[in-house]
């Protein structure tokens, strides 16, 4: 699958909001709520600035973001801007492959 910055940006949000129903972390509960893309019918953050710092991450991370599949991309980010990397990491790339295919199939039904 090539890499789609909104399907990777949901498959983010919903990859990290299962792991918090699993830890009850309250950091990464406050945090969902302002990146969450469901909020809108936009499909971005709740709070516009979160989807455009990754939308900025994305630019200045651009040669390693070309080289790399949207799972790698995602992990960098995480590990970059949040404090969630390590919360992620427990997601494999397999799981994470099919979340992404499901978030790409409701996303080209949405429009």
């Amino acid at each position: 699958m090539s890499f789609n910055p909104a399907v990777a940006y949901i498959a983010m949000y919903r990859a990290l909001d299962c792991r918090q129903e699993e830890t009850k972390n309250i950091e990464l509960s406050e945090y969902l709520d302002f990146v969450n893309p469901y909020v809108f019918t936009d499909r971005k953050s709740a709070d516009p600035a979160y989807y455009a710092e990754y939308i900025e991450w994305l630019k200045k991370n651009n040669s390693f973001c070309k080289g790399n599949n949207s799972y790698e991309i995602i992990k960098k980010y995480l590990k970059d801007k949040t404090n969630f990397y390590d919360l992620f990491i427990d997601i494999s790339k397999e799981e994470w492959d099919k979340l992404e295919s499901i978030v790409k199939k409701e996303e080209e039904n949405n429009l």
